[in-house]
């Protein structure tokens, strides 16, 4: 979004450089200095060099930001773990992690668990995926 904003200031801004030049042309008597053409040429040259450079910065950190392998790789983490938190709450399946540490083994179970212990307490709601 900040090139596009950027490309219609800076095209908004040599609109009016140029309406600007054609004015000062026109309302400017014969043999004024700066009714000159060359300095509507100048002018409307150095404005598009200033425009080409915050071009080229903002594509450069935009080139950076795409093609940084660690941004990338936290991307891809961060899409990983958002996909895995929909599979593990979506899932009718029972899933249960374990996790064994030094002195303990640790274990997480996914949110259908909670449904097949409902269904235990009241057996006419039986599902087959629980038994």
């Amino acid at each position: 979004h900040r090139l596009i904003y950027i490309c219609a200031v800076t095209w908004t801004v040599l609109v009016a450089i140029f309406c600007s030049n054609a004015a000062l042309h026109l309302l400017l008597p014969h043999g004024h200095a700066w009714r000159n053409s060359h300095f509507a040429i100048v002018g409307d040259a150095i404005f598009d060099v200033l425009a080409k450079g915050l071009y080229v910065g903002v594509v450069v950190k935009l080139h950076k930001m795409v093609f940084d392998s660690d941004a990338r790789v936290q991307r891809q983490f961060q899409e990983l773990q958002e996909l895995m938190k929909v599979l593990w709450t979506s899932t009718t399946d029972v899933i249960v992690i374990s996790v064994q540490g030094r002195d303990r083994t640790s274990s997480i179970f996914s949110p259908s668990f909670q449904s097949c212990l409902l269904e235990v307490e009241d057996p006419s709601h039986v599902n087959k995926q629980c038994v």
